[in-house]
């Protein structure tokens, strides 16, 4: 609970600091990233068949979410997302 509320506050400082242009830029690049996200999940598990048991679907489950992160990572770095060191923003 604490470190999410201690999320909630540093992004809504930031926000605060954002016009509205770069909030509309940020918005749609995260959006595509995330709709480019999911149809490359989409179309891994439809390619990879795995026979149902237990164990296999904790594995596709924790490998989705492997996959969904370098993905949506790649995908964001593909749009310009640019990563901001803590001490060098605003420079």
């Amino acid at each position: 609970m604490t470190a999410g509320t201690g999320l909630v506050i540093y992004a809504s400082r930031r926000l605060e600091s954002m016009d509205n242009k770069q909030m509309v830029f940020l918005v749609v690049r995260t959006s595509a990233a995330a709709a480019l996200t999911m149809l490359v999940l989409r179309a891994l598990h439809a390619a990879v068949v795995i026979p149902p048991s237990s164990l296999n679907q904790i594995a596709m489950v924790a490998g989705s979410g492997v996959a969904a992160v370098a993905i949506l990572t790649l995908a964001l770095l593909a749009l310009g997302h640019r990563w901001q060191v803590a001490g060098h923003m605003n420079q």
